[in-house]
């Protein structure tokens, strides 16, 4: 108390107040005197910050006159000055102030120093988990947030499938419009780039651990580094499949991104608990290791390619989710998800002029794409005769599925003898519920087909 301060630095010290407080509350009793206050990379919760905006506000009410700078670090000015000075958010953002007393404050975010050479970790839990020692409540609450968001990647995985069948798990569409290709062709890219956790985990590749910051936080071990590290790969991994199975699944465009909006708030649940974690909503502990990951830094891979290596690995990336769409789409119009064999059932019905009995039973896939008749699978009845063999097709013009009596796919698919209703954006013709037939003998009526209906096999 008896020494005259001018600058005093207590950067990077994780000094808390009641520990370092008595420190600080010397320096400001000097007041007038005092030039200089450094108090960057300490983490402060909102109530220590509170507590330090208490003392700037009664220095400047007793001192007369000097300049007192005090250095933060992402820490909000309005946090910091809301007191008896009545200096405002906005008045912190114009630099230098001068209150009613005559003194002057500045206050500083310096974010500008090793930038070059170091990384901030990620703020996200699993930045939390790399600092939290080991066990603690900041460690359980990261590993706690990471398996539940596994567990919902999980459940929708199980939903995914839970449609699916033999050859095709995913239930992928048996073709999609040309519109909603296009569509899924960009939104390969926007899968990638969607992926936070992918991303950032890439990056971090190039960031190399160093024992140096195990001096300010000695949870920060290198085992913990790596756990922190493939826990977040794990994560953008599975949310990548993820969003790629909804994006090669879509039979429509609104759909689809509906789908992708409902997924990237699944994915956001981990940074919804960092946030919850940093505002101080599950206890000071939790908050000072969620304000710590928001300022802790790691050096920088400069040499060879590792520092390129964020660029290489999302090309990487995106190049196989593309090759990949491009061999299901291939596979699409080919008529690989396509029903392969179905059996028609005609039941007890009369057709008009068509003779059930000679084309019930089991029908085909017609070869390959080139066979494919309108952009959709034809199928063609596995007992043939001459003029007198029996074959489903799309016809575009009426828009509609039909029988056809035919002796190779070479028939006008509208000359057919029964039709499906109005199926536009049906691709799969045993997804057909409608069926008609005209009744020459009642003057050619449109009449109901209530007994027919196809099934996959």
């Amino acid at each position: 108390s008896n020494t005259t301060l001018t600058e005093l630095s207590l950067r990077k010290n994780n000094i808390r107040f009641g520990g370092g407080c008595a420190l600080i509350n010397a320096a400001f009793t000097q007041g007038s005197s005092l030039a200089k206050l450094d108090l960057r990379d300490n983490s402060f919760t909102s109530d220590e910050l509170q507590t330090l905006e208490g003392l700037v506000d009664r220095t400047m009410n007793i001192s007369k006159g000097g300049v007192c700078n005090v250095l933060l670090r992402n820490e909000t000015p309005g946090n910091f000055i809301q007191g008896s000075s009545g200096i405002t958010d906005s008045d912190v953002e114009r630099g230098p102030l001068l209150n009613g007393s005559g003194k002057h404050l500045e206050i500083y975010d310096d974010n500008d120093t090793d930038n070059d050479d170091h990384h901030e970790l990620y703020d996200d839990v699993y930045s939390m988990l790399f600092l939290a020692e080991f066990p603690s409540r900041s460690f359980s609450f990261a590993v706690f947030t990471f398996l539940l968001k596994t567990l919902l990647f999980i459940l929708v995985t199980i939903d995914l499938f839970s449609d699916g069948y033999p050859g095709n798990r995913l239930n992928i569409p048996s073709g999609i419009s040309p519109l909603v290709r296009v569509a899924q062709f960009f939104m390969v890219l926007v899968t990638v780039a969607m992926q936070e956790d992918l991303i950032s985990s890439i990056a971090l590749v190039n960031v190399r651990y160093s024992d140096d910051i195990l001096n300010q936080y000695p949870g920060a071990t290198k085992t913990k580094w790596v756990l922190g590290s493939m826990c977040r790969l794990i994560d953008g991994m599975f949310a990548l499949a993820i969003n790629f199975c909804i994006l090669i699944g879509a039979s429509e465009v609104l759909g689809m991104f509906l789908n992708f909006a409902a997924l990237h708030f699944l994915g956001s649940v981990d940074n919804v608990a960092f946030h919850l974690a940093k505002d101080g909503y599950l206890g000071d502990h939790v908050e000072r290791t969620a304000k710590a990951a928001t300022v802790a830094k790691l050096p920088l891979e400069r040499d060879g390619m590792w520092k390129s290596f964020d660029t290489i690995g999302f090309v990487v990336v995106y190049l196989a989710c593309l090759v990949a769409w491009c061999i299901l789409t291939v596979m699409q119009m080919n008529g690989d998800f396509s029903c392969q064999t179905f059996e028609a059932n005609f039941g007890t019905e009369a057709f008009g002029n068509l003779q059930p009995e000679l084309f019930g039973g089991l029908y085909s896939q017609v070869g390959n794409r080139k066979d494919r008749i309108n952009r959709r699978t034809a199928y063609l009845q596995d007992v043939y005769r001459v003029a007198q063999t029996g074959m489903f097709a799309y016809c575009a013009k009426d828009e509609v599925w039909g029988l056809i009596i035919s002796a190779s796919s070479d028939e006008n698919p509208c000359d057919y003898q029964l039709y499906s209703a109005n199926a536009k954006d049906e691709y799969d013709v045993t997804a057909v519920t409608e069926w008609y037939y005209r009744d020459f003998n009642d003057s050619g009526a449109e009449m109901i087909a209530s007994d027919f209906s196809l099934e996959c096999l």
